[in-house]
C-alpha cells in the first residue's frame, strides 16, 4: 500500500521514502457493483423491525463503514452493528458495536465499523425494542478503486522525521571517523577532522543513493497498487443479424475473465445476466434483457424491435462467492434490414419500451403512462430532490377509475427499477429491498424472521395494494430518468419519469 504523490515532486517523494516503512495507506473500497453510486441501500426485516439500512463504504482498507439504521417500527430502543466475512459465520465475528441516535434526528442510528479485508462483507445489524430483539445482515462488497492523496501535515511530519534521521545519521558518521579511536578529552587533529569531513561526504552520497533507491521502489510500489485497483471486466457488445433476427452478444473480453481469482457466475433472483441497453444520449429507448451463454467468454440475447443509434449497456453480474459488479460497454444498433424477422425466443422475463428524450432541464415528474388504462405516479414530497438524502421512492399503480391496481412479483422481486444520469456517471438497478444483490444475501447465514432473500411478508402486502418503494440516495447533482418496472396480469409494465436533483 502506497502514498499517492503528486509527479513532479521527486525530492519531496525521495524524502518521504525514507521513512515510508512506518506510513500504511489503503485504497478507498466502494461497492463494486452499479456505476458511480457506492453506497449500499437496503429495507427489510430485522425480526419484528422493519429498517432501512445506509451503508457508505471505507475510504481506505482497513478502514471504516458508516451504517445508518432507520426503524420504521416503533418502539426500537437499541441498536448494535458488527461486520462479518461471508465465509467466516457469526463465531468469526468481533463483538458487536452500539450504534448512537443522530443528533437532531432521533429516528435514526449511525456506528462506524472497520473492515478489515477487501472482498465479499456483510454488517449484521441487531435491533432491541418492546417486540424483543431480531437481527438481519446486509451484504457489502469492499474493493480498491482509488489511492488516496498524502495530506500536508503528514508530509511536513514526513519530511521532518526525514531529515533528523539523514542528520542524525551523518553526524554518527562524522562523530565515528573523529573521536572515536581517540582517549577521552583528546580533541582531533586537523588531518583526522579531514579524513571525518571525507567519510561523511562518502555517506552523503551512500545516502543519497539509498534514497534514490528507496524512491524508485516507492514508485514501482505505487504503480503496482495502481495496477491492483479494482475495474470490473472489461467487455464489449455488437448486434448480429441472424437468420432468427437481430442478437444482441456481450463478450467479456478482460484477460481476468476465468484467470486466477476467477468464480463462476451463479443466478440472481433466476437470471445470470440482467443486461439493460438504453440510448444515447435521449435515453429514449430502454430494454432489460437476459442473455444466455453462448461461449465461455459471450452471452447472447435476442435484441428487441428498437430504434438504431448508440446503445450504453449495463450488465449485472454476480459470482459464488456472492461478489456483484456492473460490467460496462458500447453497442451501436444499426436498423433492422426491411422484411428481417421480429426476435424469437429470448427470455420470458425481458422487456423494452420507447419514449420521449430526456429534457435539459426535467420539469416535476408526472405520471407515467403504463398502457391499458393505468397510470404510475411518484409519490414525491413537497422538498426537492437532492443529491446524498436518502429517501424513499414510492411509486403506486392506478386504473382508470383512479383504484389502486394490485401487483405480482417480477422475478421474485416487487419491482425493478432503473436510476441513470443524464450522462451515464451513474447506473443503479434497485429492488425494493435496496441495491443488494439477493445471489449476495443468500450467501449469508441470516438470524432474521424473513428467509434470505425472500419478498417478506410486507413487501407482498405492499405490491398487493399497488404500491412499490426503493431506498435511495442520489449520488450527485443533475437530470436523471427512472425506469420501474412493474407486473400486473401477467404483462410487465415500465413506467419513466424524470427528475433534476438539486
Amino acid at each position: 500500500m502506497t502514498l499517492a504523490f503528486p509527479r513532479g515532486r521527486g525530492a519531496l517523494r525521495i524524502a518521504a521514502a525514507v521513512v515510508s516503512a512506518v506510513v500504511l495507506f489503503a485504497e478507498a473500497r466502494p461497492l463494486a457493483a452499479h456505476v458511480g453510486s457506492p453506497d449500499t441501500f437496503f429495507e427489510g426485516a430485522a425480526g419484528p423491525y422493519r429498517v432501512r439500512v445506509t451503508v457508505r463504504p471505507p475510504g481506505v482498507v482497513p478502514g471504516r463503514a458508516e451504517i445508518f439504521v432507520r426503524p420504521e417500527t416503533a418502539g426500537v430502543t437499541a441498536i448494535s452493528v458488527r461486520p462479518r466475512r461471508y465465509d467466516a459465520g457469526p463465531h468469526g465475528a468481533p463483538p458487536p458495536d452500539e450504534a448512537r441516535q443522530v443528533a437532531g434526528d432521533p429516528g435514526l442510528f449511525t456506528a462506524s465499523l472497520w473492515l478489515m479485508r477487501e472482498g465479499e462483507h456483510a454488517v449484521e445489524i441487531e435491533v432491541t425494542g418492546s417486540a424483543g430483539s431480531g437481527r438481519v445482515v446486509v451484504p457489502v462488497a469492499s474493493v480498491a478503486t482509488r489511492t488516496l492523496p498524502m495530506r500536508g501535515s503528514l508530509l511536513a511530519i514526513i519530511l521532518a522525521f526525514a531529515a533528523l534521521l539523514v542528520a542524525g545519521g551523518l553526524a554518527i558518521v562524522f562523530a565515528a571517523a573523529s573521536e572515536s579511536t581517540l582517549a577521552p578529552g583528546e580533541r582531533p587533529s586537523p588531518a583526522r577532522r579531514r579524513v571525518a569531513i571525507a567519510a561523511t561526504c562518502i555517506a552523503a552520497v551512500v545516502f543519497l543513493f539509498l534514497l534514490v533507491g528507496e524512491n524508485a521502489w516507492w514508485g514501482k510500489a505505487r504503480d503496482a497498487s495502481v495496477r491492483s485497483l479494482f475495474r470490473p471486466y472489461r467487455a464489449s457488445a455488437v448486434v448480429a443479424e441472424r437468420a432468427e433476427g437481430r442478437v444482441l452478444r456481450l463478450t467479456i473480453d478482460d484477460p481476468a475473465w476465468r484467470g486466477r481469482g476467477w468464480h463462476p457466475l451463479v443466478p440472481d433472483h433466476g437470471k445470470l445476466v440482467h443486461l439493460f441497453a438504453i440510448r444515447e444520449p435521449a435515453l429514449d429507448a430502454f430494454a432489460h434483457l437476459h442473455p444466455l451463454p453462448s461461449t465461455e467468454r459471450a452471452f447472447d440475447a435476442p435484441f428487441p424491435d428498437l430504434p438504431a443509434g448508440m446503445y450504453s449497456v449495463f450488465a449485472d453480474i454476480t459470482d459464488e462467492t456472492g461478489f456483484p459488479q456492473t460490467v460496462t460497454a458500447q453497442a451501436r444498433i444499426p436498423s433492422a434490414p426491411a422484411g428481417s424477422p421480429q426476435p424469437a425466443g429470448g427470455d420470458p422475463d425481458d422487456s423494452w419500451i420507447t419514449g420521449k428524450p430526456l429534457p435539459a432541464v426535467p420539469a416535476a415528474p408526472g405520471p407515467s403512462d403504463l398502457g391499458g388504462g393505468m397510470t404510475m405516479r411518484w409519490e414525491l414530497g413537497p422538498d426537492a430532490v437532492r443529491a446524498g438524502k436518502e429517501m424513499s421512492l414510492a411509486f403506486d399503480v392506478r386504473d382508470s377509475s383512479g383504484a389502486q391496481v394490485p401487483l405480482e412479483p417480477y422475478m421474485g422481486m416487487g419491482a425493478h427499477a432503473v436510476v441513470l444520469r443524464d450522462d451515464g456517471s451513474v447506473f443503479v438497478h434497485l429492488h425494493p429491498m435496496g441495491t443488494v444483490s439477493m445471489a449476495s444475501m443468500e450467501r449469508l447465514p441470516l438470524a432474521s424472521s424473513e428467509p434470505m432473500g425472500s419478498m417478506g411478508h410486507a413487501a407482498h402486502e405492499e405490491i398487493a395494494s399497488g404500491r412499490v418503494s426503493f431506498p435511495y440516495a442520489f449520488p450527485r447533482s443533475g437530470p436523471y430518468r427512472l425506469w420501474v418496472q412493474v407486473k400486473t396480469a401477467g404483462v410487465v409494465r415500465t413506467g419513466i419519469f424524470d427528475v433534476l436533483v438539486r
